[in-house]
C-alpha cells in the first residue's frame, strides 16, 4: 500500500530491501535506498514517514533485549556546531529477520555490495595528552573508543610520548599493520604524521595512499574547521563511514636543508610571531592567541621582504612538476613584490583557527596556495578591527592585502629579524621556497566538502581585493548543512486525496511538514534513545577551565575595542 507520492518516485527510488517489522511499538515498513532509510507506518494512526540518512549511520548491531531481537541503529544527528549520538531500535520478528536486517544494513552503510565481503579495518589512533587543551584523552575515552567499539573498527590505541614521537611512529610504520592513521590532537600532531609519512622510502606516495583521519583536540584545528570536522563527534563520524577526499600539500624548503611538507599555511610576520610567541601562554587555551594578538598589534612590527610569486591561472601545478625559481635555468612566468609588510601568509585551506577565515577562496584540494600579504600601510587599528570578527574575513579588500592564488612561490627575507611558522612549528628566517603538490594527501571527510565552491577562471587573478567573485558569507559556508533536503514520503494516498478534497472545498490545513526525521518519529524512549555520549557533557572541572577561557576572551576583547 504505497502511498501517492511514494508511488510516483518509485521510478527515481531504488530500494535496496524491504522489512515489515515494530518501530516504538508500532508495525512499520523499513526500506532503504542507496541515501537512506525509510520508515513507513503501516496504519493511518501515523500520517507522515519518516528517514534517517545513511551518512550520519556508523554502527548497527544486534541484541536481544525485552525478549525480543532487535537490531540497534547507531547515528550521528549533526545540529549547527556539534553531534548528538542517537540509537534507533528496531523490533524484529524473529532470529533469522534480525540477523539478515544487520548482515544488509551493514553492507550499505559501508557501500559494499550484498554479495561480497565487507573490507577488513584496522586503525591507528595517536594522541596527544600534552597539545593544546590536553582534552584530547578525554575524547578519546567518551566520544571515539565508545563508537569506534559500537561500529566493530578494530583499533589500537597510541599517546605520544615526546615532540616528533607521531614522526617517527609514522615513519616507522608497517603500513600492512594498519589501513589508516587517525589522529586526536590539533593541526601540529597531524603535520608529524604527514612528515613521517613522506619522508619514507616511498616518499609522497606513502601520504597519497595511506588514509589520514584527523578529530579536533587542540587549540586551533585549522584543518578540522576547513573541511566540516566541527566537533570531535562528527569527525570521529566521518572517519568510521570511511569517506576519503584528496587534499593539498605544501612542499617548504629552506636552503641547505630537507623539504617540510605542510597542509595548513606557511606565515611570516605578524601571524608567525602571535602563534610562535603564543607558545608560552599556553595556559590560556584557545584564548593564548587573542591575548598575544594584542600584544603584537598594539606593538606592530613591519618586516623586509622580497615575495616571488607564479598565478595558478596561469601555471596550474602538478604533482610531480619540477619548479624552476627565479635564478635557476628556465626559470618565468615569476611575478614579485618587494617592500615592508606587516605579514605575508601561504595558505591551502581557508581557516587557520576555530575563528580565523583568512583566504575564503581556499579549498582543501583546488591544487592552489593562497596568498595573503598585508603592506606596511596597515595600521593597528585596521588589523584590531579585523581582528573582533575574525571569522568574517574583513581583511579581503582592504587597500593593505593583497590575495592572490598561486601555484609556487619564495619569500626571501631582507632583514635578520623575524621567523617562519609553518602548521605551528617554527623555522629559521631564511629563504623560504614554497610549491603546491595538489591532491597529494589523502584524508577522511564528509562527503558534502567533495564539491567546489567557485571555479579558480572565476576569481581575478591580479588579486582578489575586492568581493566581486563570491561573498564571504558563502565562502566561509564550508560548515555545510549536512542534514539536506532528502526524499519525503508523505500520507497514504486515501488520506492525501482527502486533503486535497478538502482545500478544494476551502477548508483550512494545519501545517504539516514535508519531512519527517526518524529524530522526531516516536513520541516515547522505546524507539530512540539517547546514547551515553554527548559532546557537551564533561566534567566539573573541564567547565570551570572553559568558564574561566571565555571570561579571559571576553575581557580582552573588551580592551581592545
Amino acid at each position: 500500500n504505497f502511498s501517492t507520492i511514494e508511488t510516483q518516485q518509485r521510478n527515481r527510488m531504488s530500494f535496496l530491501f524491504s522489512f515489515e517489522l515494530s518501530h516504538a511499538g508500532k508495525r512499520i515498513v523499513l526500506k532503504a535506498t542507496e541515501s537512506e532509510i525509510v520508515v513507513i507506518p503501516i496504519k493511518r494512526s501515523f500520517a507522515k514517514a519518516a528517514y534517517l540518512k545513511l551518512s550520519e549511520v556508523f554502527a548497527v548491531n544486534k541484541l536481544f533485549y525485552k525478549k525480543k531481537f532487535c537490531v540497534d541503529v547507531s547515528a550521528v544527528f549533526i545540529n549547527k556546531e556539534k553531534g548528538t549520538e542517537k540509537i534507533i531500535q528496531f523490533q524484529c520478528d524473529n532470529e533469522e529477520q534480525c540477523d539478515l536486517l544487520v548482515d544488509q544494513m551493514q553492507h550499505i552503510i559501508a557501500r559494499v555490495p550484498l554479495n561480497e565481503p565487507i573490507p577488513r579495518r584496522k586503525v591507528l589512533i595517536l594522541v596527544n595528552p600534552y597539545g593544546g587543551t590536553k582534552k584530547a584523552p578525554k575524547i578519546f575515552k567518551k566520544i571515539v573508543k565508545p563508537m569506534f567499539d559500537k561500529a566493530g573498527v578494530p583499533y589500537v590505541h597510541k599517546e605520544t610520548e615526546y615532540a616528533g614521537h607521531a614522526r617517527d611512529i609514522a615513519h616507522n610504520l608497517d603500513l600492512n599493520d594498519y589501513t589508516s592513521i587517525v589522529s586526536i590532537s590539533g593541526d601540529g600532531l597531524f603535520n608529524e604524521i604527514v612528515n613521517g609519512l613522506a619522508t619514507r622510502e616511498e616518499g609522497i606516495e606513502a601520504v597519497s595512499s595511506f588514509p589520514l583521519g584527523l578529530i579536533p583536540g587542540g587549540t586551533s584545528n585549522g584543518l578540522c574547521k576547513s573541511i566540516g570536522h566541527i566537533s570531535p563527534m562528527v569527525a570521529t563520524l566521518n572517519v568510521l563511514k570511511g569517506m576519503k577526499s584528496r587534499f593539498d600539500l605544501m612542499k617548504v624548503t629552506q636552503k641547505d636543508k630537507d623539504p617540510i611538507y605542510g597542509f595548513l599555511s606557511l606565515t611570516t610576520g605578524l601571524i608567525a610571531d602571535i602563534d610562535i610567541e603564543s607558545e608560552k601562554m599556553r595556559w590560556a587555551g584557545e584564548a593564548r592567541m587573542t591575548l598575544m594578538g594584542v600584544v603584537r598589534i598594539t606593538n606592530l612590527r613591519k618586516y623586509s621582504l622580497r615575495i616571488w610569486y607564479k598565478l595558478a591561472s596561469e601555471h596550474p601545478a602538478q604533482l610531480h612538476d619540477e619548479v624552476a625559481f627565479p635564478g635557476d635555468p628556465g626559470a618565468r612566468g615569476w611575478k614579485k613584490m618587494e617592500g615592508k609588510f606587516v605579514t605575508a601568509v601561504a595558505a591551502s585551506v581557508p581557516w587557520l583557527s576555530n575563528d580565523h577565515l583568512i583566504c575564503p577562496y581556499s579549498y582543501h584540494s583546488d591544487g592552489c596556495i593562497d596568498l595573503v600579504v598585508m603592506d606596511e600601510s596597515a595600521s593597528s587599528r585596521n588589523i584590531l578591527s579585523w581582528m573582533l570578527k575574525p571569522e568574517a574575513a574583513k581583511h579581503v579588500g582592504a587597500p593593505p592585502v593583497k590575495y592572490v592564488k598561486v601555484s609556487a612561490l619564495r619569500i626571501e627575507p631582507l632583514e635578520e629579524r623575524g621567523i617562519f611558522n609553518i602548521d605551528g612549528e617554527a623555522l629559521e628566517n631564511l629563504q623560504t621556497d614554497v610549491v603546491v603538490l595538489p591532491r597529494a594527501g589523502t584524508i577522511f571527510i564528509h562527503p558534502d566538502f567533495e564539491s567546489f565552491l567557485w571555479d579558480l577562471a572565476d576569481l581575478p587573478s591580479d588579486g582578489i581585493n575586492t568581493h566581486n567573485a563570491i561573498h564571504v558569507d558563502d565562502a566561509s559556508a564550508h560548515d555545510v548543512e549536512h542534514r539536506a533536503d532528502s526524499v519525503s514520503i508523505a500520507m497514504e494516498g486515501e488520506e492525501e486525496q482527502q486533503e486535497q478534497q478538502e482545500k478544494k472545498e476551502g477548508k483550512e490545513q494545519p501545517a504539516t511538514p514535508d519531512n519527517n526525521s526518524l529524530e522526531e518519529f516516536a513520541d516515547d524512549e522505546e524507539g530512540i534513545r539517547d546514547d551515553d555520549v554527548d559532546e557537551d557533557d564533561d566534567d566539573e572541572e573541564g567547565d570551570e577551565e572553559d568558564e574561566q577561557v571565555d571570561e579571559l576572551t571576553a575581557a580582552t576583547k573588551e580592551m581592545v575595542v
